[in-house]
């Protein structure tokens, strides 16, 4: 389903978990991946800090390259989106320059955003266009709040650029164990391709693993193959650590 509200910058969407039915050829698609060993986020190439420029190139080529291809409501919504990605890459452009750069799993989901970008750029699915254009520009969004959040966070747990994740996977109510815990940026499904992280123990909880803050889409591995449990968020806060609760659903 298209987005067509207005995003609210001081407040990216923060979805609650929910079942991700229509995401199930995505699911299906991942377990492919995920049981071959599918190459992981880390081992995407990174740049330097020059990943900022690619990234806005890539957003200024959307209007003249999209915009026109656009039923008017879209182009609409592709404005805003373009503007609020501008916001955000100039803040953390600036920002990253001021501080040093930043980890190079950070770049990476710079990187992603900016190949996500290109890839909506020539999609030929304009509603999938869309939808991806605004899930990152939420990413940015967030990365942009963490930033600014972390300055003002008491205490050596503040980051930046990392949060130190840990999942606990709950079944009605009582946490339960046994899964191996995925997720990738949440801009990627549906696009071939994604860059899987995987949480090497089983939960429940999982080991503390180090992501970027931004929108993420997860998934567990179990007894009954591939669930699809839903999207949540990491970091906006400014904190360096999260507890995550994925609810897994009952027909499991």
């Amino acid at each position: 389903m298209i987005h067509d509200q207005p995003i609210v910058r001081s407040k990216p969407k923060c979805p609650p978990l929910r079942a991700t039915v229509c995401r199930t050829a995505t699911v299906l698609a991942l377990t492919v991946a995920i049981c071959g060993h599918a190459q992981s986020a880390e081992q995407n190439p990174v740049g330097t800090a020059s990943e900022w420029s690619r990234l806005q190139s890539a957003i200024d080529g959307l209007q003249p390259t999209l915009g026109p291809t656009l039923p008017s409501p879209e182009q609409r919504m592709l404005h805003e989106y373009v503007d609020v990605m501008t916001e955000s890459v100039s803040f953390l452009s600036a920002f990253w320059k001021r501080v040093g750069s930043p980890r190079r799993e950070y770049l990476a989901s710079v990187n992603g955003d900016q190949r996500l970008v290109t890839l909506s750029t020539h999609a030929k699915d304009y509603k999938k266009a869309i939808l991806t254009l605004r899930t990152v520009a939420d990413d940015l969004i967030r990365k942009e709040d963490h930033c600014k959040k972390s300055q003002t966070v008491p205490g050596p747990t503040a980051s930046p650029d990392q949060v130190a994740v840990t999942v606990h996977t709950v079944k009605q109510s009582s946490e339960e164990s046994g899964y191996t815990v995925f997720c990738i940026p949440s801009g990627w499904v549906g696009w071939p391709n994604p860059p899987i992280q995987r949480f090497n123990h089983l939960s429940s909880p999982t080991e503390t693993k180090g992501l970027s803050p931004g929108e993420y889409t997860w998934w567990l591995k179990g007894p009954a193959g591939a669930i699809g449990v839903g999207d949540a968020p990491v970091g906006g806060d400014g904190q360096g650590e999260q507890k995550l609760f994925l609810t897994i659903p009952k027909k499991t």
